[in-house]
């Protein structure tokens, strides 16, 4: 598509294609104002306008990519999950580029790590969790390093009444509810 051609409307996704004031290849912005003199860009938007008239060839629009299900446990392409980095020896969010099997039929996935653009395979995947789930993993951290300090404060004591005193030496109150 030649610049003539090219045509973007206020609110559209763009990729930049070629770097351009700093802002990096792949990067995603959203058009804003249409401005006939704009002349401005950052991280994150570009103002439509003679700018962009002048340097259409440093983008293209930009078209989310369809989300896939995963299959039998599998992320498909285009999926976006978290993957075991072993570079990184941890796990990092990344978009799944190729699904493959080893001769025992062992999913190996190709990832592209979001943050950083590095391609790298593996076996070892997960979906991201979301804010419930980590909030919920937290709590149950928290609660679980509560029980290990009580239980290490109450030395092998198990009676009751010792129990009940500790909590209650440690603020807790009945509650009405």
């Amino acid at each position: 598509m030649n610049k003539a051609e090219k045509s973007f409307k206020v609110w559209d996704k763009v990729v930049v294609m070629k770097p351009i004031f700093g802002v990096k290849v792949g990067t995603i912005l959203t058009v804003v104002n249409y401005v006939s003199d704009a002349n401005w860009i950052n991280e994150n938007y570009v103002e439509f306008g003679v700018f962009m008239k002048r340097h259409a060839d440093y983008f293209e629009l930009y078209e989310e990519p369809a989300k896939q299900e995963w299959k039998n446990g599998i992320p498909q392409a285009g999926t976006v999950c978290e993957a075991w980095y072993s570079a990184r020896r941890g796990w990092v969010e990344a978009e799944v580029l190729k699904v493959d099997t080893d001769e025992y039929d062992t999913p190996l996935i190709a990832f592209r790590e979001v943050d950083t653009d590095y391609l790298f395979w593996s076996s070892d995947f997960r979906a991201i969790k979301t804010a419930e789930e980590i909030a919920a993993e937290e709590e149950a951290k928290e609660r679980e390093e509560a029980v290990e300090e009580m239980r290490k404060d109450l030395n092998g004591r198990i009676s009751a009444k010792e129990i009940a005193e500790y909590l209650i030496n440690k603020g807790w109150k009945k509650s009405n509810d």
